[in-house]
């Protein structure tokens, strides 16, 4: 598939903790999860780098055997970019030291450009989380004494980073 692709992001479930108990396997593994004739490769690993870890070893194997349309990237922020420059370039610097630093997801993001498949991060940007905990009620928390700001705060302390929130 090309770097055009627009992947559907309403398709992943959210992650329920109560899966841990239901997956008796020691990682790295692959679930693969099928629906309406799509597929979802998840590869759960512990995370670290070198190319000839069991993870990147497991990585790599899944990208021969099963190649992806797009690679969906745990811990980068989904800011509705596909395939950003600058989180590539990252992960480039990161294969300079095999990946010792960057882990699976910058060894998967490389691979991913160099087979010209679509790239995107999986997590929440600071504003896209703050803003929807407050559109659920959060700031309300806090009482009618507090102010908005307190839940700013309250956000940075839980290690959050953020933004500018000139509309708080």
């Amino acid at each position: 598939m090309s770097i055009n692709f627009k992947p559907d992001h309403s398709l992943i479930r959210e992650w329920d903790n109560a899966l841990n108990d239901e997956l008796p396997f020691v990682a790295p593994f692959v679930s693969a999860f099928q629906n309406d004739g799509k597929t979802l490769r998840y590869i759960a690993s512990s995370h670290g780098g070198d190319v000839n870890s069991p993870t990147l070893k497991t990585v790599k194997q899944e990208f021969d055997d099963f190649p992806p349309d797009v690679v969906i990237v745990e811990g980068v922020p989904y800011n509705g970019e596909t395939s950003p420059a600058w989180y590539l370039e990252h992960c480039r610097e990161h294969a300079k030291d095999n990946y010792e630093n960057g882990g699976e997801g910058s060894y998967a993001t490389v691979l991913a450009a160099e087979r010209g498949t679509a790239f995107v991060g999986a997590e929440p940007t600071a504003w896209g989380l703050c803003n929807g905990l407050l559109l659920q009620g959060a700031r309300h928390s806090w009482g009618q004494n507090r102010r908005r700001g307190d839940f700013v705060t309250a956000c940075c302390f839980r290690g959050i980073l953020c933004m500018s929130f000139r509309c708080l």
